[in-house]
């Protein structure tokens, strides 16, 4: 007995319903669904393919379905049904016609649909012309060959797409013959899902009127999710049971929540059945059936029962099928079946004539794999059966291919006694290369020491004079100094009276390449003659030292004809005062030292900033040790020289001492 499996892939979870028919009534034979995961499906389109198929492919395994042939459902705002009267015709004339005509019934380009059609009846127009009615279907490429792809790669062939809204109308217009009514009267299937509606108005099975609205019980949970900042299981578990737990805090605002979120989806069925009702050839509303699982929302049911002109009532099915040994408890049945409409009407579509499918020509086309799969392997068998014929009579032929195969092993055998002597070349071109990489690392460190010296006289400032200097080579490899960059002294005492000197504390130098140091004692006329050296030195201005810090300051006076306390001839140290009348001539304001550079000097017992500095050349000494490291900008270039001729023409190299030190 065959069976068929209708596959409804929704926002929230993809279910399937496989039936048989019996009798006067469909069997339900096995039923399953899956959770999907959040966002695979968005607004009733897929949104992950791969997401979709792999749910599926979990619902077959868990739920044992015979079949993998199965219909398809789809619903969205980018599924379109019209209905729409043509002159008199056959159904092949219809559709050659609608290539031309059905841009005037659907809001894109006619290229970018699947489109498919059903006749309705028979009319006659206003001028007594017969015309059929004709219901349309179309929906965008894009969107049905996800769908098909979601399905294909769970394994599984697609034999029609249809419409959701028309699966329902299959699956319930039986139920309408135990509620009763006349046959003059509609129908109306209301099928509320998590992100879509369904709206659906039909006359004894043949659907008047459709409207698909993008919102649903998702939309419930969602805005608890949001409002409450939960996730979306705990806002679902909320939705449904929180009326249930009055002590819970969160009840009331979960309460407040749905109501808010209800309203606008309860005026939009209303507004829906309204528009149907308001048509000039609309059958009056006998009932309106409640399906899908957000129905179940608290509270929905209720209100549309109160709202609505029509007996309202929910789509219990269970009544109206037989049941086969689906494995599922009487328990697990009732409680899916809200659900079940779609999946079950998917699955009767192959018994109804005159269904739409909106399957995509190739698709519907495409040959069974595994039909496929069985001739391929028959071809390989005939052509390997043809190859060892054809073998078996050119013999000789493979004889003397045999023979000139051993020549070629025989003179590959020779070459190969060759490589003894390519072993003893590829020797000799290693131990160039280790000798090449020793002398690099040798010349590492090898520094222009005359070049360096001359750019430190030129780079001097005109008030400093060098008394000693001392430059020293690292060891032959290159080091690398700490990272941290050089600073001027943060904390210099300015000498005592008998001109001890004090150090200052710094930091390391910047992290450059190191290779070598170089050591200065400085005489100059007072701290604006360190604070030149320090910014004529630093590494900006001159990268062939890096990290020049003051190692120590001097400051004394010596004895002269006056003193800058009492005017009196006397010698030793300074130590503040002001300048008096009878001072040397040209000596007047403030001395320099009292805007000298902060951390070159702490202030003297006396605030007078006359007195801060050494301001008469001859009358005091100020002097300075100062060290740098020297970095790579200062090594010679015979590095490139060696490198290259290492081990064969070093000869022809500039010669020069790479590891002393110049003083």
């Amino acid at each position: 007995m065959a069976s068929y499996i209708g596959l409804d892939i929704g926002t929230m979870a993809v279910r399937a319903a496989e039936v048989t028919w019996h009798g006067d009534a469909p069997q339900l034979e096995h039923f399953g669904q899956v959770a999907l995961p959040y966002g695979a499906v968005r607004n009733g389109e897929i949104a992950d393919v791969g997401a979709v198929g792999e749910a599926i492919q979990r619902l077959w395994s868990q739920t044992g379905f015979r079949s993998k042939k199965v219909v398809v459902g789809m619903a969205n705002q980018r599924v379109f049904v019209r209905q729409a009267e043509l002159p008199a015709m056959s159904e092949e004339e219809i559709r050659n016609a609608l290539a031309f005509e059905a841009q005037e019934f659907i809001p894109i380009p006619i290229d970018d649909v699947e489109m498919d059609f059903r006749v309705i009846e028979s009319v006659t127009g206003p001028d007594g012309e017969p015309k059929v009615r004709i219901l349309l279907a179309a929906a965008q490429k894009d969107m049905v060959h996800n769908l098909v792809s979601a399905a294909e790669l769970a394994g599984l062939r697609v034999l029609k797409v249809d419409l959701i809204p028309f699966a329902l109308v299959r699956a319930l217009s039986g139920i309408s013959l135990q509620l009763g009514g006349g046959d003059s009267h509609a129908e109306a299937i209301v099928s509320i899902g998590a992100g879509i509606t369904n709206v659906v108005v039909h006359e004894q099975g043949v659907p008047r009127f459709v409207r698909i609205l993008s919102m649903g019980g998702g939309t419930v949970t969602e805005a608890i999710a949001e409002q409450l900042e939960v996730d979306m299981d705990t806002a679902e578990e909320l939705k449904r049971y929180s009326y249930m737990r009055p002590s819970d805090p969160r009840s009331a605002k979960v309460a407040e929540i749905v109501a808010a979120q209800v309203r606008p989806l309860l005026q939009e069925i209303q507004g829906s059945l309204h528009f149907y009702s308001s048509q000039a050839d609309a059958a009056p509303l006998a009932r309106v059936l409640v399906a899908g699982g957000g129905s179940l929302t608290p509270g929905l049911f209720d209100q549309l029962v109160a709202q609505s002109e029509a007996p309202v009532h929910p789509a219990l099915l269970l009544g109206s099928i037989h049941l086969g040994r689906t494995g599922l408890s009487e328990q697990d049945l009732t409680r899916s079946e809200p659900v079940m409409a779609a999946p079950l009407g998917l699955a009767l579509a192959p018994l109804d004539g005159a269904s739409i499918s909106l399957l995509p020509a190739h698709f519907a086309h495409r040959p069974n794999v595994m039909a496929s799969a069985l001739v391929g392997g028959v071809l390989v068998l005939i052509v390997l059966v043809a190859v060892f014929a054809d073998w078996h009579s050119k013999g000789p032929t493979l004889t003397k291919l045999r023979n000139e195969t051993a020549q070629a092993q025989q003179q590959a055998a020779h070459y190969k006694s060759l490589i003894p002597g390519a072993s003893a070349l590829n020797q000799l071109t290693q131990q160039n290369q280790a000798e090449v990489a020793t002398v690099k690392g040798v010349l590492a460190g090898d520094v222009d020491w005359v070049t360096l010296l001359g750019e430190i006289a030129q780079a001097m400032p005109a008030d400093t004079w060098v008394t000693s200097i001392q430059l020293s080579a690292s060891a032959a490899t290159a080091t690398t100094a700490p990272t941290t960059a050089t600073t001027a002294a943060s904390s210099t005492s300015r000498s005592s009276p008998s001109g001890s000197s004090t150090s200052g504390s710094t930091t390391s130098p910047s992290a450059s390449s190191i290779i070598g140091k170089a050591s200065f004692s400085v005489e100059g006329v007072n701290f604006t003659s360190a604070a030149e050296w320090m910014e004529d030195f630093s590494t900006s201005n001159f990268p062939a030292l890096d990290g020049m810090w003051l190692a120590a300051i001097t400051e004394s006076t010596v004895p002269d004809q006056w003193s800058p306390n009492s005017g009196s001839s006397s010698g030793g140290s300074s130590t503040g005062g002001s300048v008096p009348s009878t001072a040397p001539s040209g000596i007047t304001g403030a001395a320099a030292g009292a805007s000298s550079p902060t951390g070159f000097g702490a202030s003297a017992p006396n605030p007078d900033p006359s007195a801060q500095l050494c301001i008469i050349p001859g009358h005091c000494t100020f002097s300075f040790t100062a060290t740098a490291s020297i970095t790579g900008a200062a090594a010679s270039q015979r590095v490139n020289c060696y490198a290259t001729a290492a081990g064969f023409a070093a000869s022809n190299c500039p010669t020069q001492d790479v590891t002393g030190a110049g003083s």
